[in-house]
């Protein structure tokens, strides 16, 4: 009966220990939950008011490039070459002979878009043109929407602002 009494002490005594084994680890792990619990409610914060900040940026970023861009138009189907080394004064002359204006326009800066050079059959890369005086800008859209279609050797010309490419799909947008 003793030896009984004993073994079941034992027995007793070894699931205790395990209990409160188990009891520290369960203890451990929900303070482990509580600082993860706590920390993602911070980050959660953090990613909240960093994506308020991005788009704020972002809206910054797209004005001000649009802003940047308000003197520029874009001057598609001039033949690659034409311009020669002085790219600027050459489109300015074009600009005049094309739209029938008076006096050559005050360019600031003309070069073709940043991409390579187009193969034989394939359309030219577009002008960007940074017009020196926003209402001569606009005189030439204008010119240029009352004259269409304007030909330059036989080929068909257009010009259009450079406008950025969220502002463009949102005008897209809106003429539909």
């Amino acid at each position: 009966m003793i030896l009984v009494k004993d073994e079941l002490k034992r027995s007793i005594e070894r699931i205790q220990n395990k209990l409160d084994a188990h009891g520290v680890v369960l203890s451990e792990l929900e303070r482990g939950a509580t600082d993860h619990s706590t920390r993602i409610t911070e980050l959660e914060a953090n990613v909240g008011s960093l994506t308020t900040r991005v788009t704020y940026l972002d809206n910054r970023c797209e004005d001000l490039e649009g802003r940047m861009r308000r003197n520029n138009i874009r001057l598609l189907g001039i033949p690659e070459g034409v311009e020669g080394p002085r790219p600027t004064e050459s489109v300015a002359g074009l600009l005049q002979e094309l739209l029938g204006l008076d006096e050559k326009p005050l360019l600031d800066r003309a070069h073709r878009t940043l991409r390579s050079r187009p193969r034989e059959g394939e359309p030219p890369r577009p002008f960007v043109i940074r017009v020196h005086f926003f209402h001569v800008r606009n005189d030439m859209l204008k010119r240029s929407g009352d004259a269409s279609p304007l030909l330059y050797k036989g080929r068909r010309v257009s010009i259009f602002p450079d406008y950025t490419t969220a502002v463009a799909k949102k005008r897209a947008s809106l003429e539909m």
